[in-house]
């Protein structure tokens, strides 16, 4: 949650591959992923510290990715098609 609040604020973030969503992330350039290798974390953060365009880009990539996939309206409209086909499969 911590990394989709971030990146509403346009706050550039490094996450590793073990965040739930990193595949989005990485797919939207919304950020930079790296592993937990102490020295890949390092160049993921050094890259955004060294780089005003990437900062920039990334910055704006996640707030786009979170209107698109995370914003509020969407997740709850997911969540009651889920509970709806979670019903109806009850039902039967």
């Amino acid at each position: 949650m911590a990394v989709v609040v971030a990146m509403a604020c346009k706050t550039p973030v490094v996450i590793s591959d073990k965040v739930g969503i990193y595949k989005n992330v990485g797919e939207a350039k919304a950020g930079i992923v790296v592993n937990t290798d102490i020295d890949n974390v390092y160049m993921g953060m050094r890259e955004l510290i060294k780089n005003d365009k990437l900062r920039k880009t990334i910055a704006y990539n996640g707030r786009k990715l979170v209107e698109e996939k995370y914003n509020i309206e969407i997740v709850a409209d997911q969540m009651i098609a889920a509970y709806r086909s979670i019903l109806e499969d009850y039902k039967k």
